[in-house]
């Protein structure tokens, strides 16, 4: 999947199209097509009240027990919608979003595969 780049009127930038998530099993819960489908429909609610989940840009090496190792974020994820997505060589059942509100810097990284790990956040369900 090729994604695009658009400059905001506010001088940040969007990435369109980007995979968040694969079709998967993980501790025994499987995040298969029914479950992608209720995160996206949730997550499309909770954009119509104007909430956006951030778009985590140290989320994987943070440290709870390491207090001056702060989470950082940039910009928003949003318009979440599902399509096949490639993973591990594979196209899968997937979900894509935008990341909108992203600081050049945030959006020239991950256009340099820089910042790979991308994830969904979600409040569907509570796992």
């Amino acid at each position: 999947m090729t994604y695009r780049v658009s400059k905001q009127p506010n001088g940040l930038y969007t990435l369109h199209d980007l995979s968040i998530f694969a079709k998967c099993s993980r501790g025994g819960v499987s995040y298969d097509e029914k479950w992608m489908d209720g995160a996206v429909q949730n997550a499309n609610v909770q954009e119509k009240f104007g909430y956006c989940p951030p778009v985590f840009v140290k989320h994987n090496s943070f440290d709870a027990l390491d207090a001056t190792r702060k989470e950082e974020s940039d910009g928003r994820i949003s318009k979440l919608r599902r399509q096949d997505v490639r993973c591990k060589g594979a196209m899968k059942p997937g979900i894509v979003a935008d990341l909108r509100d992203l600081e050049y810097e945030t959006a020239q990284k991950i256009f340099q595969h820089k910042l790979n790990g991308r994830s969904i956040e979600t409040l569907y369900p509570s796992t």
